[in-house]
């Protein structure tokens, strides 16, 4: 295969093992891109330096297969996410020692959530903003309907402004368990996150904007009798939300 091909060249790169051997656990290379099949890929690296994360590498609970395999279900499911390539594993003494999944890289427009939010979503007019939270609340209840969950949903979102609309794209799973399913308790977490990102990313959602999130997630769900206890716990844990003033374009 092409892309195997291409990251054993890179191996032979003096210094770069030396790297690869550097990581920790787990570790994307944003900065490595991979030419193949006339796309480009990014390696995610998973390194097993213990017995227990070797042993669960054998099986679907390993980070790198839960984390591949989800995204392949989820693009299965016509949800836009990171699309895996391939997995390749590295044995010693019959044991996983480290495994590389090759994801496809998004477009070069795709600006992470947590960025897009406080740099670019205030300089925009109101009606954009209320329907890019609709958007938003859309793409995550399509993932929490294909009854995938992770807590860290808000941190792996990307988004991509395109023709007057804002596509949001996925790109991690490695905390997702096919246990973990979307609760109501879990999606107030999911929500509540999303609308109210704290002092990460310095922004917070309005009443309307918040609204339209939630009344988009639910009509994907079709959850509608959620509505009440999801705005009663917004209301209560996040009051801030509701008398936060309006933005400078307001009205625009």
């Amino acid at each position: 295969m092409e892309v195997i091909a291409s990251w054993n060249r890179l191996c032979q790169v003096p210094g770069f093992s030396a790297r690869i051997q550097n990581i920790a656990k787990r570790e994307l290379l944003r900065d490595l891109i991979i030419p193949a099949q006339g796309k480009t890929f990014m390696a995610k690296v998973y390194m097993n330096k213990d017995l227990g994360r070797s042993l669960l590498s054998m099986c679907h609970f390993g980070e790198a297969e839960r984390n591949g395999s989800t995204l392949a279900y989820l693009a299965n499911q016509s949800i836009h996410v990171t699309r895996p390539l391939c997995l390749l594993r590295e044995y010693h003494n019959g044991l996983v020692t480290k495994s590389v999944l090759f994801l496809e890289k998004l477009p070069e427009t795709a600006i992470d959530y947590k960025v897009y939010l406080p740099g670019t979503l205030p300089n925009k007019p109101e009606r954009f903003r209320t329907t890019f939270f609709a958007q938003a609340g859309q793409a995550i209840g399509q993932v929490h309907k294909a009854g995938v969950y992770t807590e860290d949903t808000d941190q792996n979102l990307m988004v991509e402004e395109k023709e007057q609309k804002c596509i949001f794209h996925l790109l991690d799973f490695d905390n997702f368990y096919p246990w973990r399913i979307p609760t109501l308790n879990r999606t107030i977490h999911a929500i509540a996150h999303a609308v109210d990102t704290g002092k990460q990313a310095q922004y917070t959602c309005n009443a309307r904007e918040t609204e339209a999130f939630v009344k988009a997630y639910l009509t994907v769900r079709d959850k509608p009798e959620w509505h009440s206890p999801i705005m009663a716990a917004l209301k209560n844990d996040r009051q801030h939300i509701f008398t936060n003033p309006t933005c400078p374009l307001e009205g625009q």
